[in-house]
């Protein structure tokens, strides 16, 4: 069976961890593992044959709003088996349980890094990530000579401007200003109000005449932790629309850090929306989009629960539909995937969910493509092949419920 971690649970735990990642069990990893587990034990799910721990995992819960709805998605790691039962199935078993019991608690999607032959198995289609890859430093041509690219000129008034967060002065409008720009991003984190917040390396504000107008939040490493996590990894930028110089000049900070620091390259996951592309260009840096796939090996993502998902969907998707498709159509969308099929009753411009029964349209689609509707990250109408066949009225109602939108980056990928 497989349920949460219970305090007592947490010794056996650390030990199926340190033998399935090999690390010594009395080391400083076993104890930061430990602190993870007492921390975050609401997260943490234990196997058991015959009473006796076997394997566990680590699914962390990650909120994400979409538009007027939130979703649930399990992000699954630390997958451990006793390394001593390896190869009686345990691991499959492990996985099963615990997609079961995500099912269970209210879960939507699930995420995961590995290997595609295996997790495959259990549902998970391969998924792709996107982030910003900046160059820092680099050695470029400029007609027959060659110049440094080097730091970037920061406005004098933002130069100063810039400073380390201060919980006791920055925390209440940083809360604020935080939820006010993500909340325009599909697949953006619900965050929390009880956060711990501190100072950091890179966590910079922006102050100008004692009101907070954007900041930074991120990371440095010793070594580059993967193609998408530099040694300096941005992982949130946020600013108040009316300035976005602001946006600029903390990307120019990080960017003259690195380069003072030697470091070649940043990434960060910022939202892929047209005017954050239209503020870079128009900075002297180097800097591509990345929609990367894994080889044998990267990101996954799959469906839990069609249904649920669907259910705490339907505030947002209502609001699509308001003046956008008409009032007064009444019937019923199938829309299926493999391994699962949901009804969506349309009444006036209200959804309802129920089981499929003698639709009045039916769509079926690969899983693949129905998360990127979901995440906002394709319009329907660009699905060629699924809407090909359908007549006008179902393929505006797909179009009008499934549109592209902006999205954010971090979460799904």
């Amino acid at each position: 069976m497989i349920r949460l971690v219970e305090p007592e649970d947490i010794d056996a735990v650390v030990r199926l961890q340190a033998s399935a990642f090999n690390f010594p069990v009395d080391g400083s990893k076993a104890d930061q593992v430990r602190r993870n587990i007492e921390h975050d034990r609401g997260e943490w799910l234990v196997f058991t044959l015959d009473g006796q721990p076997v394997g566990s995992l680590h699914v962390r819960r990650d909120q994400m709003r979409m538009g007027k709805s939130i979703l649930l998605k399990g992000d699954v790691g630390d997958v451990a088996v006793d390394s001593s039962r390896q190869g009686q199935g345990l691991g499959t078993h492990l996985l099963q349980e615990a997609h079961a019991w995500m099912r269970d608690n209210g879960f939507d999607l699930a995420r995961l890094g590995g290997l595609f032959r295996f997790y495959s198995r259990f549902g998970y289609v391969r998924f792709f990530r996107r982030y910003v890859d900046f160059t820092v430093g680099k050695l470029a041509s400029a007609g027959a000579s060659k110049v440094r690219e080097g730091q970037i000129p920061i406005e004098e008034k933002w130069a100063n401007a810039i400073r380390p967060f201060d919980p006791e002065l920055d925390k209440r409008e940083f809360l604020n200003l935080r939820e006010e720009f993500f909340k325009d991003y599909l697949a953006s984190p619900v965050f929390s109000d009880t956060e711990v917040l501190g100072p950091g390396p890179l966590f910079w504000v922006v102050r100008d005449h004692g009101r907070l107008l954007g900041y930074l939040r991120g990371s440095e490493r010793e070594t580059e932790a993967s193609e998408f996590e530099a040694r300096i990894q941005i992982g949130e930028v946020a600013f108040r629309r009316e300035c976005p110089e602001v946006f600029q000049a903390l990307i120019a900070k990080a960017y003259n850090d690195a380069f003072e620091k030697n470091i070649p390259r940043m990434t960060a996951r910022l939202p892929f929306d047209s005017t954050l592309v239209a503020l870079l260009s128009k900075m002297p840096i180097r800097f591509h989009f990345v929609e990367t796939y894994g080889g044998l090996a990267g990101n996954m993502m799959q469906i839990v629960n069609l249904r649920s998902l669907l259910e705490k969907m339907i505030p947002e998707l209502e609001d699509r539909l308001r003046n956008v498709f008409p009032f007064s159509w009444k019937g019923t969308l199938e829309i299926g995937i493999e391994k699962d099929r949901v009804g969506l009753l349309i009444d006036n411009g209200t959804i309802r969910v129920q089981d499929p029964s003698n639709p009045e349209m039916r769509i079926s689609l690969n899983e693949y493509d129905l998360l990127k509707l979901i995440l906002g990250l394709g319009a329907f109408e660009e699905l060629q092949e699924s809407g090909s066949n359908l007549k006008p009225l179902p393929r505006n109602l797909l179009n009008a419920l499934f549109p592209r939108r902006k999205t954010y980056s971090g979460l799904w990928g």
